[in-house]
This record gives structure tokens, C-alpha cells and sequence, in this order.
């Protein structure tokens, strides 16, 4: 495909050929880096070919982030500049490749190098140096075995033209020695252009550099005494004028570095010192924070009820429940504990967690607890984090102040979901069909033990510790009542 490609930008079918490349391209992703580079040189080429030149200078782009001493690429980089009339960019490039080219020992590459700076030179009416580099090219390309590249140094880059111009502007800046010798070897590279009118403008050239010579010998001897004085007083007047504004401004740029460096310096320092007491205070708030929530999540009185149950079942002689319990029990612990040595652990941990729990507690109270888990297909539960244990205080509240208060025929049931909304946020749901938040109130005023749980407030001040919208309430509690209230 690649040859493909290539075929079609050559014959000049240059849109199914960048087709074909970019397929080509794509087949590739798995190559090796020099095949994906050809390839998208290539690319390049064609769309330099077709003026679509910022696209031809990011793909030549891609080639130097996978090789940075890739010639190709720079020398092409290089030639887009040039097409686009910025003179200095192309230079640059020409003179990278050419260094490459050269640390390869590449002639055949220098010598290319050096016909497109002697192109450039020539574009910019250098036409001195744009000489240097043709004949540079031209003499590496004599000693190698490809004879139709010698002749590319001699006719297509137009090394005769060179000299013909050369010698207008030696003769248009009245350099008639220099414009008589450049008009010799055009002529002596070209017998085929050397005519009437151009053996005519030698002699010209000749007799007014005789002329032009003599006069300006007497022209300097006249005033060369004069021109001396006014020089040495000149000199001595800047030198005084420079020491003196030099002073000024070393002073002056003196001043203004250490003023400025003291003050870049101090507020460093400043910003330095607030971003580590941010970050130590940030970090003290939620170590305490979490510890506070892992003492909170291991109620003490559900523990100390698990141990009973579990005490209860052996003196019954229930010693498979009493076993299936401490098993479920001793599970629950470690994947707490587990948990709670990170600061995030992913959503399906977390559901394991709750499942433990409410399994455990579905047995103590004999199977009046049924739960539902449902999860939105939209999400992976295995590459999704949450903050460890945020969603249990919740769990066990719908338990112990729902659920356990539940009078009334039928199963306790507890609804966990989790969605995500349009700013792919979670968005998690706990429901019970438990007495409610009103009447689990009125009993816990009535009972003798009144137990504070804080589970939820500390859930909610680490969830703002690690969210981005401070502001925002984070925890929503909902009152569902049925057709009786």
C-alpha cells in the first residue's frame, strides 16, 4: 500500500495517494518507527506537493518526534519554508539536515543539502554564497558514480546563471574586476550563449576598471591625511560617549536584576511556604478524618451484638449457624480493615463490603433482610474509586434505625444503585422500606440507650475533602411515605 501510494503522488494523483498513505499509516501503528517515518514523509511530500503546507510541516513534525535525526524529514521541513518565502526557517532546517547528512557520511545527502542552500542563497540574491555551496555540491557529485546528479549541479540548479548574475550586480556596484571575472566563466561554462554582445560587455568591463582604478588612486591620496585626522577625533569622542552610557546601563541593569531578583526570590519563598502548609494541613485534616470514619464504621455495639449472636447459636447447639456466622463475621473484619488502609479502593471492594455486612446482619436477625445491588451497565465497577467505606454508615442507618423498628408482616428490603449523571459524576442511592427517619426518632428518645451516630457527618466532611465543589451538598436525604403516612 505504501508503494501504492508513492506510485499515485508521482503520477500525480496525489488525493488517492494520500488515501492510500493514511490507510497505510493506520496498518502500521504496530511497525517499527522507520517504516511509519518513510511513510510519513511521504504524506508530506505529497501535501507540500499540492501548497497544503502547515499540514505537510505537522506531519514532518510527527517524523522528528519519533527521530529528531531524521534528514528526510528536516531536509523536507526545510523546503516547505523555502516554498513559503520564509528565507531563515528554511535555512535553518538546510543546515541541520546538512549536519546530519554529514555525521552519516552520507554524500550523496550533503551534496543534495547543499543545492538547496545554494537555491535558498540564490532566492535571496546571495548569489556569492548561493555559488560556494553549488560548487560544493557540484564537486561531490563528480566523484560519485551517479552522472545524471552531476549534471543536475550543472543545468537544473544553474550554476552558469549564477555567474551571469554575479556579474550584473559586481558591474552594477562598479566591482568591474570581479563583474570582468564572473562574465569570463559564464562564458567559459556556456561557449554556446558567448556572443557579440557579451564579448562587448567584457572589453567594457576591462577598460572601466583601468579608468575607475587610476581615478580612485588619486581620489585617496587627497584625502587620505584629511580622513585620518577626522577619524582619530571621531573615535576618541564615541569611545568617551560608549565607556560612559556603558557604565549608565551596566549600573542601572544592575540594579534592576537584584531588585527584581530579591523580589522573584521572597515570593518563591512565600508561595513555597503556603503550598506546604495547605498541603500539611490538608493531609492532617484527612488522616484525621479517616480515622475518625474507621472508628465510626466499627461500631463497637455491632461487634459486641455479633460476638452474642455468635455465643447465643453454640449454647442453642447451633454450631453450623454459629460457624457460617463467625465465618461471615471474620470476612466482614478483614475487608474492612482492608479498605480502610486506603485512601480510595474501587466501587466493586466497596460493594463487596456492603454485601458482607448485610448478609451478616440478615442472619443475626433470621432472615427479615432482603438487598438489591443494582449497578448501571454504563459503569465499570473494577476501574471505578470512591473514597474507602462512604457508603456503610448508610447501610447501617437504614439497619438499625429502619429496618430493625420494623414491625409490620414482610421483609425488610434495603436498595443500593448507583448511576452516573451527565457530568459523570456517581451518583449513589441507598432506600429502605424501614419505619423512617420520624418514628425511628421517637423510639430512640424513648429507649434508655441513646447512641449518637456520626458516621454520616464524617462521611460527608471527607467526601468535601476530596471533592472539587466544596460548596456544593454532597449528601441528600429523602422522606418516603407510603398512602398512610
Amino acid at each position: 500500500m505504501f508503494q501504492i501510494g508513492k506510485i499515485n503522488s508521482i503520477v500525480g494523483n496525489y488525493e488517492k495517494g494520500l488515501s492510500v498513505l493514511y490507510r497505510a499509516l493506520r496498518i502500521q501503528e504496530t511497525a517499527d518507527t522507520i517504516n511509519i517515518n518513510a511513510t510519513l514523509n511521504t504524506i508530506g511530500t505529497i501535501l507540500k506537493s499540492i501548497k497544503r503546507f502547515p499540514e505537510a510541516i505537522k506531519t514532518y513534525q510527527l517524523v522528528l518526534d519519533n527521530d529528531s535525526l531524521n534528514a528526510d524529514a528536516v531536509m523536507n521541513m526545510g523546503t516547505v519554508y523555502f516554498e513559503m518565502d520564509k528565507s531563515e526557517q528554511a535555512k535553518l532546517y538546510y543546515h541541520k539536515a546538512l549536519k546530519i547528512d554529514k555525521s552519516n557520511n552520507n554524500d550523496w545527502a550533503v551534496a543534495y543539502d547543499y543545492e538547496n542552500i545554494g537555491s535558498l542563497f540564490y532566492k535571496m540574491a546571495l548569489y556569492d554564497s548561493a555559488l560556494v555551496y553549488q560548487m560544493n555540491a557540484l564537486k561531490l557529485r563528480k566523484a560519485l558514480p551517479n552522472k545524471v546528479e552531476e549534471g543536475q549541479s550543472l543545468s537544473q540548479v544553474g550554476i552558469t546563471h549564477i555567474y551571469d548574475k554575479l556579474a550584473v550586480l559586481k558591474a552594477e556596484q562598479k566591482d568591474f574586476s570581479k563583474a570582468y571575472d564572473y562574465l569570463r566563466l559564464y562564458t567559459m561554462l556556456g561557449d554556446s550563449l558567448l556572443n557579440e554582445t557579451s564579448t562587448k560587455q567584457i572589453s567594457e568591463y576591462k577598460v572601466n576598471y583601468e579608468t575607475e582604478k587610476k581615478d580612485q588612486q588619486i581620489i585617496f591620496l587627497a584625502q587620505q591625511k584629511e580622513l585620518q585626522e577626522k577619524e582619530i577625533q571621531r573615535q576618541a569622542t564615541i569611545k568617551k560617549a560608549v565607556t560612559s552610557g556603558l557604565l549608565l546601563i551596566a549600573l542601572l541593569a544592575g540594579l534592576l536584576w537584584y531588585t527584581l531578583r530579591q523580589r522573584l526570590k521572597n515570593q518563591k519563598q512565600l508561595a513555597s511556604k503556603n503550598v506546604e502548609i495547605k498541603e500539611v494541613n490538608f493531609k492532617r485534616q484527612l488522616t484525621e478524618l479517616e480515622m475518625k470514619a474507621l472508628q465510626a464504621q466499627i461500631n463497637p455495639h455491632f461487634i459486641f451484638n455479633c460476638i452474642n449472636s455468635i455465643n447465643q447459636m453454640i449454647l442453642d447447639g447451633e454450631n453450623p449457624c454459629a460457624s457460617k456466622y463467625l465465618t461471615k463475621f471474620s470476612k466482614l473484619i478483614r475487608l474492612i480493615l482492608e479498605n480502610a488502609e486506603n485512601a480510595e479502593v474501587s466501587l466493586k471492594d466497596e460493594l463487596a463490603l456492603l454485601e458482607s455486612y448485610i448478609q451478616l446482619e440478615a442472619l443475626r436477625f433470621k432472615g427479615k433482610i432482603k438487598h438489591l445491588i443494582k449497578i448501571n451497565d454504563a459503569i465499570d465497577v473494577e476501574n471505578t474509586y470512591i473514597p474507602s467505606m462512604v457508603l456503610q454508615p448508610f447501610v447501617e442507618n437504614a439497619i438499625w434505625h429502619g429496618l430493625m423498628h420494623k414491625t409490620k408482616k414482610g421483609q425488610g428490603c434495603i436498595t443500593i444503585s448507583v448511576e452516573k449523571d451527565q457530568d459523570q459524576r456517581l451518583i449513589c442511592l441507598i432506600e429502605d422500606n424501614g419505619v423512617g427517619r420520624e418514628k425511628a426518632m421517637e423510639l430512640q428518645q424513648k429507649s434508655i440507650w441513646k447512641s449518637k451516630s456520626l458516621g454520616i457527618k464524617i462521611t460527608e466532611e471527607r467526601l468535601k475533602l476530596v471533592s472539587k465543589e466544596l460548596q456544593k451538598q454532597l449528601i441528600h436525604i429523602t422522606d418516603l411515605k407510603d398512602a398512610l403516612g
